[in-house]
């Protein structure tokens, strides 16, 4: 899948879900990255998305790519993680 049909796709897409985070090297994509961080700042359903992706892998003792990503989006976006007090969603 080409950058320009991906971004294209999330672009359109209501719902770009942790799966399809997954697929994504942010660090070599910048343009998609700050797609994801104005998403992020411009949509509160697809913030607590990210927050689920990172908290699920704490739960569960997995971190994956879309782990990553999505730790890196939230906080470009300026959201810092604190889950010592539970559940942040």
């Amino acid at each position: 899948m080409t950058v320009e049909r991906l971004y294209k796709e999330m672009r359109d897409s209501p719902v770009f879900d942790d799966r399809s985070l997954g697929i994504l090297d942010l660090q070599t994509e910048p343009e998609i990255r700050q797609f994801l961080v104005d998403r992020v700042q411009g949509d509160p359903e697809y913030t607590k998305l990210l927050l689920w992706t990172v908290y699920k892998s704490k739960t569960e003792g997995v971190a994956n790519q879309s782990t990553k990503n999505a730790i890196s989006v939230l906080n470009l976006a300026g959201i810092y993680l604190d889950f010592e007090h539970g559940d942040p969603i």
